[in-house]
C-alpha cells in the first residue's frame, strides 16, 4: 500500500500538527504501509534548509521539498504555494493508492484534492480543526470565498474525513457524505516521567504562540495567584506582535521574576523541559487535539485544559488535570486548586501517564490508520467528481 502524505509545511515553527505527519508516517512504516510526504519548504517566517525538487530522506521519511512562493495579492499571501507541485503531480500521483491531505485554505492540499477528484484516487482529509467554528470566523470572509471556489467540493469529494477527537467532529461543519474517522494522533512516550516536586513548583505552557491560545488571558490569570508560590515557564515563539505584547503585559504585571522564556524548544530540550515540570497549561479558545498537551500528559503532568481543547474529555474522564471555564478568575481558580494539593498533582500525574500510554501512542495510530486505509480499498471504486 502506498500513501502521499501532502501538507502545507513539516517546519517545526508552524507547530504540532505539522511535526505529527512525519511520526505518523514511520509509525505507518512500522505497519507496512510505504509513506511520502510532498510539502513545501515553509518554516513559519524562515525555510527549511533543505533540497527542493528531488526526493530526500527527511528525518526517516521520504520527502519531496516544492520551494514555497506566496501570491502577489495580499488577501491570499498566506495560502502559500508549492511551485511545481501541480505539474509532479499530474506526471506522479497515479503511483499512490491513497492521498492524505493534510489541513486546507493553502494550495498544495487544494490541488491535490482536485487533482485525486478528477482521476478517482481516494484521499483522505484532516483538516486540522480549519472547519471549526472558532477557525471559520478568522478572516471569515477569505476562507468562505475559498471554500465556495475550491474547497467545498474538495470536502464533499473526500473519501473519509480524519478527525482525531470526538470534540473536533461535533465542532466542525463538514459538508457531504464522506466517512468520518476518529483517530487521534500519537505521541512520544518517554521513558520516564515527571518525578518532580519542585519547590515551588513549576507550571509550563509549551505550544506555538497564536492568539487562539489565549497566553495574554494565561499571563493574567497568574498575575491572580501571585500570593502563591510558583515558577512558571512560557515557552515557543509566534507572531512578533503577540510576542510584545505578551512580553509587554510580563511587565506591567510585574511578573518578570516569575516567568522565563525560554523560547522554542524541541527534541530533548523539550522532554527535559517536560520532565522538569509539575503541571502544564493550555488555555486555548480551540485547539481540535492539543500535541502539546498530549505530551505533557506522557511525561505525568497534570493539565489545566478549557473545554475548548479537544482533550479535556479525556483528562477529565481519567481525572489527569483539571478543566477550567474561559475567564480570567476560572482560570486562575484551577491554577489554584492544581498548585495547592501537591500529592493531589501527583496522583492526577501518575493518571496523566496512564491516559497517554492507552489512547495516544502512535502505534495505536497507524495500526487504526492502516485497518480505515484496507477498508477503503477495498470499497467499491469511487465516481468522479466534477470540478
Amino acid at each position: 500500500m502506498n500513501v502521499l502524505h501532502v501538507i502545507p509545511s513539516i517546519g517545526p515553527l508552524r507547530g504540532g500538527p505539522s511535526v505529527a505527519v512525519g511520526a505518523m508516517c514511520r509509525a505507518l512504516a512500522d505497519e507496512g504501509v510505504a509513506c511520502d510526504i510532498a510539502c513545501t519548504n515553509d518554516n513559519g517566517v524562515g525555510m527549511l534548509d533543505v533540497p527542493t525538487g528531488a526526493w530526500v530522506e527527511h528525518e526517516g521519511v521520504r520527502t519531496r521539498f516544492f520551494p514555497r512562493k506566496f501570491p502577489q495579492w495580499p488577501p491570499v499571501r498566506e495560502f502559500q504555494i508549492g511551485a511545481g507541485f501541480g505539474a509532479w503531480l499530474s506526471a506522479s500521483a497515479r503511483g499512490y493508492d491513497i492521498i492524505h491531505v493534510h489541513a486546507l485554505f493553502s494550495h498544495m492540499p487544494s490541488t491535490a484534492m482536485s487533482f485525486a477528484r478528477r482521476h478517482r484516487i481516494p484521499y483522505v482529509l484532516r483538516p486540522l480543526g480549519i472547519l471549526e467554528e472558532y477557525s471559520l470566523r478568522r478572516a471569515a470572509w477569505k476562507k468562505r470565498a475559498f471554500l465556495a471556489l475550491f474547497d467545498a467540493a474538495n470536502i464533499r469529494g473526500a473519501a473519509a474525513i480524519h478527525l482525531t477527537s470526538r470534540r473536533e467532529e461535533a465542532v466542525s461543519n463538514i459538508p457531504g457524505r464522506a466517512s468520518k474517522w476518529i483517530v487521534p494522533l500519537g505521541v512520544g512516550i518517554p521513558d520516564r516521567t515527571s518525578a518532580c516536586a519542585g519547590t515551588p513548583p513549576q507550571i509550563v505552557f509549551l505550544s506555538r504562540w497564536h492568539e487562539k491560545k489565549r497566553i495574554e488571558t494565561l499571563v493574567e490569570a497568574l498575575a491572580k495567584i501571585r500570593d502563591l508560590d510558583w515558577n512558571f515557564v512560557l515557552a515557543g515563539s509566534g507572531d512578533p506582535a503577540l510576542t510584545s505584547r505578551i512580553h509587554a503585559l510580563v511587565g506591567n504585571l510585574g511578573l518578570e521574576n516569575r516567568i522565563s522564556f525560554p523560547g522554542f524548544v524541541a527534541g530533548d530540550t523539550k522532554w527535559r523541559l517536560l520532565e522538569s515540570s509539575d503541571m502544564f497549561v493550555l488555555p486555548s479558545a480551540s485547539e481540535n487535539f492539543g500535541i502539546a498537551a498530549a505530551e505533557a500528559l506522557a511525561c505525568g503532568l497534570p493539565c489545566v485544559v478549557t473545554r475548548h481543547v479537544a482533550l479535556s474529555d479525556e483528562i477529565e474522564s481519567a481525572d489527569a488535570g483539571w478543566i477550567s471555564g474561559d475567564p480570567v478568575a476560572s482560570l486562575a481558580d484551577s491554577l489554584r486548586a492544581a498548585l495547592a494539593d501537591p500529592a493531589e498533582r501527583a496522583r492526577r500525574g501518575m493518571n496523566a501517564a496512564r491516559l497517554a500510554r492507552e489512547s495516544f501512542s502512535w502505534k495505536s495510530c497507524a495500526v487504526r490508520l492502516t485497518s480505515r486505509y484496507s477498508e477503503l480499498l477495498s470499497a467499491p471504486p469511487i465516481p468522479s467528481i466534477p470540478s
